[in-house]
């Protein structure tokens, strides 16, 4: 869908928008990395006691030009994205409305009018959230996917595979619920495009309708069409709802995995040591915080 030969021209017009968003869409990707090791290290010198005015100092500034990143690096790719986005809807637009004036007269009365509707408004904005937000998605899951994994693999490497078991339920889960949403998503624009054509031939045969005095009756068969809309709507929310669930409790647990187990790690580093124990050197290449904390085991109650 992102790449197809409608929308590929428009790629290849707008390539700038496209080039300035995504490269400023890593850049916060990659700014945002730096940010829990910056909190990390002021954390770890105030605790320790070894913090200085000009190191605290020196943390927050560097804090401050991630964040300075941060903030310049969404505004511009939301900028840029975002307004391509609505560029290509307008030029689909403009294309379509074109089309439509060429078209025969045939052409209408075998197609329904609200169909037509729907495309031009239903349809349009599908596509517009597609090649922005998608765009956006599409990048960030490679590119923030790929550095949160090699900084993972930096860090503790045991940890990174126990938090990737989770991982690829994500992406099982994800290959399966996207063909479902795919059939909700096309029941729910056949049920708009009932809507709108229901709303079209009641529009144009008004005169009719309050000729033979069938007000009422539309009016009911009208509340059944838009109900029916409103339940395929809100089957479609459900579905979306159940599945950002399901993802956000893989998530959850992939974070209780890495609590669990990295405090198990913890434990089994300082246990049984006197007084002050130094990790290994064996076991300072897997934990990731081992060269450069010292643990104090606490004495036993008295």
């Amino acid at each position: 869908m992102l790449l197809s030969k409608h929308l590929n021209k428009y790629y290849a017009r707008y390539w700038y928008f496209f080039l300035i968003g995504i490269f400023s869409l890593v850049a916060v990707d990659y700014a945002q990395l730096f940010q829990p090791e910056f909190l990390g290290r002021l954390v770890d010198s105030l605790k320790e006691g070894n913090a200085t005015v000009d190191s605290i100092l020196s943390t927050v500034g560097k804090l401050m030009i991630v964040a300075g990143v941060m903030f310049a690096g969404r505004m511009i790719w939301r900028y840029t994205l975002f307004n391509a986005s609505l560029r290509i809807q307008a030029g689909l637009r403009r294309e379509m409305f074109h089309k439509s004036e060429r078209l025969s007269p045939t052409y209408y009365h075998s197609t329904k009018i609200g169909s037509i509707m729907s495309w031009f408004t239903t349809d349009l904005e599908t596509i517009e959230e597609f090649t922005g937000f998608g765009t956006v998605q599409m990048v960030d899951a490679f590119f923030l996917g790929l550095l949160v994994i090699l900084r993972m693999f930096r860090l503790d490497w045991a940890l990174a595979l126990l938090s990737m078991i989770p991982m690829l339920l994500i992406i099982v889960w994800g290959g399966l619920g996207e063909k479902y949403m795919a059939l909700k998503w096309e029941q729910r624009q056949g049920e708009y495009d009932k809507l709108y054509d229901f709303a079209q031939e009641n529009f144009t045969g008004i005169r009719v309708i309050k000729a033979f005095v069938k007000e009422t009756s539309e009016i009911h068969a009208f509340a059944k069409v838009a109900k029916k809309n409103a339940d395929c709507n809100v089957s479609f929310v459900r579905v979306s709802v159940i599945f950002d669930v399901i993802i956000e409790l893989i998530i959850a647990l992939i974070s209780a995995m890495i609590l669990g187990f990295g405090g198990w790690f913890v434990y089994s580093t300082v246990a049984g040591a006197s007084k002050v124990h130094e990790p290994s050197t064996a076991y300072a290449s897997s934990f990731p915080f081992a060269t450069s904390r010292t643990f104090v085991t606490p004495s036993a109650p008295k």
